[in-house]
């Protein structure tokens, strides 16, 4: 069977049975080649160009299974968060780190939004379908880009006891947290010329 080719040679037909096959199926294809054609362009032959066209075809599959029977399946949420562990492990334990902590942050925070929604509202708010999808997004792309699907202004702000304090920049920038407040200040001594 060859993508899109196979559809088009058997006339949109069953070999076996002679039954219309959707257009969907050679559509589909056709989108997740190009996909994986644009990553390659994009990227090069990289991890990073086949961890962005896994990703966009998990994405794909999701959508479209979504759209026709409204859920979102664990085997492509789980086994995409675990192919997107697998990936990252393999640049290296700290970027294996990051997508387990990406992938523990983006469903840890929506099943606490749907948690809190279902107390509010007194009945389930969010799926665990959803709280996957987020996984997998985190696991992917970070735990920042968990907070950047969602529109408007919004702000991360930490507590931390960072020691020695001159390490609260490592935390503080844009792609880290937008604020911090160091305990340390409370014992450091005012200076406004400073």
């Amino acid at each position: 069977n060859v993508p899109v080719v196979s559809w088009l040679v058997l006339r949109g037909k069953c070999r076996g049975c002679g039954n219309p096959i959707s257009p969907m199926y050679p559509m589909v294809e056709l989108a997740v080649g190009l996909l994986w054609a644009w990553m390659a362009w994009r990227h090069g032959i990289t991890l990073q160009a086949l961890s962005h066209a896994v990703l966009g075809t998990l994405l794909l599959g999701i959508a479209l299974t979504d759209a026709r029977a409204f859920i979102i399946p664990h085997e492509f949420t789980f086994g995409g968060a675990a192919l997107a562990l697998a990936l990252a492990f393999a640049q290296g334990v700290p970027e294996g780190v990051d997508a387990l902590a990406g992938a523990l942050f983006g469903a840890g925070l929506i099943l606490l939004v749907g948690e809190a929604g279902a107390l509010a509202f007194r009945r389930p708010a969010m799926g665990g379908g959803d709280v996957a999808l987020m996984g997998l997004v985190g696991a992917f792309l970070g735990w920042q880009s968990v907070l950047a699907e969602y529109e408007g202004d919004r702000v991360l702000c930490a507590e931390a006891w960072v020691d020695p304090l001159e390490k609260v920049a490592l935390w503080v920038r844009p792609d880290e947290m937008s604020q911090a407040f160091n305990f340390g200040y409370m014992f450091t001594e005012w200076n406004a010329p400073a």
